[in-house]
């Protein structure tokens, strides 16, 4: 696929870790920035449907919880957010993010994702044991 043909494609995930992975470096070719640089509509787009997804099970679990366990959850929240910038090396308001930054931002929000989905069928399991009788 010639680069033309690329340009104003939104990536899957897995095949943006896949050019990664496999050292072909696209981004220079696309979008006119030094490799790694990526300023794009798509990558951004991804990572804000997955954290309007993260948000959304949060609220699911907050509604769930005694007064007390959701501040927990909510101070936890707000500690991963911070590790998970940190880890990704992104900083606070910058523009221009590595590639590299988007896909460990993306893996750690699926990853956190999936905690949340696991936590929530865990108080379910819970409720039902505790509060389904049988007659």
């Amino acid at each position: 696929m010639a680069s033309d043909d690329l340009k104003g494609r939104c990536w899957s995930q897995p095949a943006l870790e896949s050019y990664v992975l496999n050292g072909r470096f696209w981004i220079e070719d696309i979008y006119g920035l030094p490799y790694g640089y990526v300023d794009s509509h798509c990558l951004r787009e991804q990572l804000s449907k997955m954290n309007s997804s993260l948000n959304a099970s949060y609220k699911l679990l907050l509604r769930s919880l005694a007064a007390n366990r959701r501040q927990t959850i909510t101070a936890s929240e707000r500690r991963w957010v911070v590790q998970r910038n940190r880890e990704c090396n992104v900083a606070d308001g910058v523009s221009f993010v590595m590639l590299g930054s988007f896909v460990c931002l993306m893996n750690m929000t699926n990853d956190r994702l999936d905690w949340i989905t696991a936590r929530q069928r865990s108080l379910v399991a819970q409720w039902l044991r505790t509060n389904v009788y049988v007659v």
